[in-house]
C-alpha cells in the first residue's frame, strides 16, 4: 500500500505522514511548508514536495499588511499546483478539505483505481458556518469555500473525521454514513507530562487563538461573574490574536487575566502545569487537540459538546461537558471546583489516565492504518 498526503499547511498531517513512513506506507507528502519542517516528524526530505507560495503570500498579508489573504485564492492556488505534483503510483490519496477538488479531478484522470480520502478536521462546513454566524463572526466562511467543500464531500470516496460531533453534522447534512470514518486525534504523551506548578490562586487556563469561534469572551464573562461574587481566581490565556477579534488591550484590561500570547509548542507544558482547570468554550471545534494536551498534563477539562470533548471527557471523572454558549453553566462548574478543591487530585489523576490508552499519536496512527488497510482489502475484493 502506497499513500500520498496533501495538506495546505501542516495541521496533524505531519504526524500522520511520519507514522505512515515508519510503517512503510508513505509514498509522498505534498505541503505548503518547507521540506525540512517535516523531518522532525520522521518524514525524509526526499519524500516531501513543497509548494511554498501559499505560505509566503499568506504570511506577508498577515504579518506585514495585518490582513487575512482571501482563503478561496490561497486554497485554489495550492490545490491547482498540488494537482500536478501527485505521483501516479499511490493506492490511496489523503487530501485536506478545501485543498482537494482540483486535485481529485486530476487524480481520477491519472489513476482511476485510486481511493481518495478527504481529511476534514471540523464540522460539516455548512454547519460550521451557521455556528460561527451565531457568535457574530462577520465573515465566518467564504461561500465559494463552502461550495467547494460540499463538492469535495461528494467526490471523495471517504471522509475522515476527528469526533462523533463532526460525524453527526455530516449525517445531519445527508452524507452517506458509509463514507465516514471517525478517528480522534492524539497527543505526544512524552511531551506533555504532569508537573504541577501551583499558582497562588485558583488558575483557569485556555490555549489557542483568541477568536470568536473559541468564545474567549464567554470564558472571560464566566470568570467575571465569579470575581463579582468574591471568588479569587486567575485566568491564564496562551495564544495568538485573531485579526479583527479581541485585542491585547481588552484582554489585559482585566487585572485577573494573564495574557501570555503565542508561544512555541515546546513551551506549552509549562503553562498547562500552572492550571487547576482548562476550559475550551468553543462554538465549534472538530476535535480540540488542546483538550488532550491539557489532560496529558493532568489538568481537568471543561469543554463544550461541540469540541470533540465528549469522545474523551467524562463528567465528574476527568472534567465536565457543557452546552455551547452556556456562560452561566460554565461559571457554575468553575465555582463548584473552586469550592471543592479536594476533588482536583483525583480529577487530575484521571485526566492523565484518560489519554494514556487510546489517545497517543501512535493510537491515532494505528487506527488510521487499519482504516486504510481495510480500504485496500475492499478494493482487492471488488
Amino acid at each position: 500500500m502506497k499513500v500520498s498526503i496533501s495538506v495546505g499547511g501542516r495541521f496533524h498531517a505531519f504526524d500522520l505522514a511520519g507514522f505512515l513512513e515508519k510503517n512503510g506506507y508513505l509514498n509522498e507528502l505534498i505541503t505548503s511548508y518547507p521540506a525540512f519542517t517535516a523531518k522532525p516528524f520522521g518524514v525524509p526530505e526526499k519524500k516531501v514536495k513543497s509548494i511554498l507560495v501559499k505560505e509566503l503570500v499568506e504570511r506577508f498579508f498577515r504579518q506585514i499588511l495585518k490582513l487575512e489573504f482571501p482563503k478561496p485564492v490561497s486554497a485554489n492556488l495550492y490545490d491547482w499546483l498540488a494537482s500536478f505534483r501527485f505521483s501516479k503510483g499511490s493506492d490511496i490519496y489523503i487530501i485536506w478539505s478545501s485543498y482537494a477538488l482540483i486535485s481529485i479531478k486530476r487524480i481520477r484522470k491519472k489513476n482511476k483505481n485510486a481511493t481518495i480520502v478527504l481529511e476534514r478536521g471540523s464540522a460539516h462546513i455548512a454547519v460550521q458556518n451557521k455556528l460561527l454566524v451565531s457568535v457574530g463572526v462577520k465573515r465566518p466562511v467564504w461561500q465559494s469555500i463552502i461550495q467547494k467543500e460540499e463538492k469535495e464531500y461528494q467526490k471523495a470516496d471517504f471522509i475522515s473525521l476527528p469526533s462523533q460531533f463532526s460525524m453527526q453534522t455530516f449525517l445531519d447534512c445527508g452524507i452517506d454514513p458509509k463514507k465516514l470514518n471517525v478517528n480522534p486525534y492524539g497527543v505526544d504523551l512524552s511531551g506533555f507530562l504532569p508537573n504541577r506548578k501551583k499558582e497562588p490562586v485558583f488558575c483557569i487556563g485556555y490555549v489557542g487563538v483568541m477568536s470568536s469561534q473559541k468564545n474567549v469572551k464567554g470564558l472571560i464573562e464566566a470568570c467575571e461573574q465569579l470575581i463579582d461574587k468574591g471568588y479569587s481566581l486567575k485566568l491564564l490565556l496562551v495564544g495568538g490574536l485573531e485579526i479583527g477579534g479581541v485585542t491585547k488591550e481588552f484582554l489585559t484590561s482585566f487585572g485577573w487575566v494573564d495574557y501570555v500570547g503565542k508561544v512555541p509548542q515546546s513551551e506549552l507544558q509549562t503553562y498547562y502545569c500552572k492550571m487547576d482547570l482548562f476550559v475550551l468554550n468553543s462554538v465549534q471545534d472538530g476535535f480540540g487537540m488542546v483538550i488532550l494536551q491539557a489532560l496529558a498534563c493532568g489538568v481537568p477539562v471543561i469543554a463544550t459538546e461541540n469540541t470533540g470533548a465528549p469522545d474523551v471527557v467524562r463528567d465528574g471523572i476527568n472534567g465536565y461537558i457543557i452546552p455551547v454558549n452556556a456562560t452561566v453553566c460554565l461559571s457554575d462548574k468553575i465555582r463548584f471546583l473552586i469550592e471543592n478543591p479536594n476533588l482536583l487530585p483525583e480529577l487530575s489523576h484521571n485526566a492523565r489516565k484518560s489519554v494514556e490508552s487510546g489517545f497517543s499519536w501512535d493510537d491515532y496512527g494505528n487506527r488510521y492504518i487499519n482504516f486504510l488497510l481495510s480500504l485496500k482489502t475492499q478494493t482487492q475484493l471488488q
